[in-house]
């Protein structure tokens, strides 16, 4: 079987770089599924959109085949087999891009095997390489993106945010932070590691795309820090920002959560919850878990403690 060189050199690339740097305990994984509570029992995990969730939590969940930039479309879909040639590649690609499949088992640890159920009835097998199955993205995050956000006006957080034309993904622009957007549609993104792509309308009146994540959902550890949906917009209007009490602003810019923020205070400094949680005998109440083991527990709509 004849092996690209530029297969290969990608297969090397998401091996290392989902590998790279601190590793996350159990408690602080992604899926966040190792919390406990002070005793030791589990904590409910609570049904809310967007939480991260690792290979082993996907049961029951969807994986959608995303679309790839034409230059990469011949070497399909990494993750269910590296092809013979070009148009073998090219050929699984057509076969598979924009189809869904239901996960019905996960099994081993790296790669993670993961069965999917396609829409007529075909399974697969996905191979997760830490924790990644390259090329695919949550479902559940494209639908509650586009629940949440279709038809809402955006804001760019980002000094100038970069923007790829719908006509051509080597075209691109940039607007200046704070430009106002507006939401047209969300769609399925063209990578991994930004699987939901928001489709914008700008001030001249012209539609653009910007890929983002919401969740680590099956993003390269390594790529978790880039292209996140809070990073990159405003889902507030920033003159009201600039009227928050100087403390506040100040810990967003931190990154960081005090008691007394909001929860799209929250969002705003530290993204969505890896894992949201039931506080016993409060259904009021809730923890919040973020990877790297930031945690707070949420009244309402307000932080009320810090580590809890």
């Amino acid at each position: 079987m004849k092996l690209h060189t530029p297969v290969f050199v990608l297969v090397l690339f998401v091996a290392i770089v989902t590998s790279a740097g601190a590793q996350i305990s159990p408690a602080q994984h992604a899926g966040t599924a190792g919390a406990v509570a002070a005793g030791g029992a589990q904590k409910e995990r609570l049904p809310v959109p967007f939480q991260t969730l690792a290979p082993r939590e996907w049961v029951g969940r969807h994986l959608v085949f995303l679309p790839k930039a034409p230059s990469l479309r011949i070497y399909g879909y990494l993750a269910v087999g590296v092809q013979e040639n070009d148009s073998a590649g090219l050929r699984q690609y057509q076969a598979l891009a924009g189809k869904i499949g239901a996960v019905t088992a996960v099994d081993g640890d790296d790669p993670a095997q993961v069965s999917l159920k396609m829409e007529n009835g075909e399974t697969l097998t996905a191979n997760a390489y830490t924790g990644v199955a390259d090329g695919l993205g949550p479902e559940e995050d494209i639908d509650s993106a586009r629940a949440r956000y279709k038809g809402a006006t955006l804001w760019a957080r980002t000094d100038y945010l970069v923007l790829t034309s719908p006509k051509d993904d080597s075209t691109m622009t940039t607007v200046r932070q704070n430009a106002e957007l507006k939401v047209i549609d969300v769609a399925a993104g063209a990578g991994s590691e930004k699987p939901v792509r928001f489709i914008v309308r700008v001030a001249n009146g012209k539609e653009w795309y910007a890929d983002v994540h919401l969740s680590n959902t099956n993003v390269p550890e390594a790529m978790r820090k880039y292209d996140n949906f809070h990073d990159t917009f405003y889902d507030v209007d920033p003159k009201t920002v600039r009227q928050w009490p100087a403390g506040i602003r100040k810990a967003i810019e931190e990154k960081r959560a005090v008691v007394g923020m909001t929860a799209r205070q929250v969002r705003m400094a530290l993204g969505e919850p890896d894992g949201v949680y039931a506080v016993a005998g409060r259904p009021d109440a809730q923890q919040w878990v973020f990877a790297g083991g930031a945690s707070m527990k949420m009244e309402g709509e307000k932080v009320t403690a810090i580590g809890e």
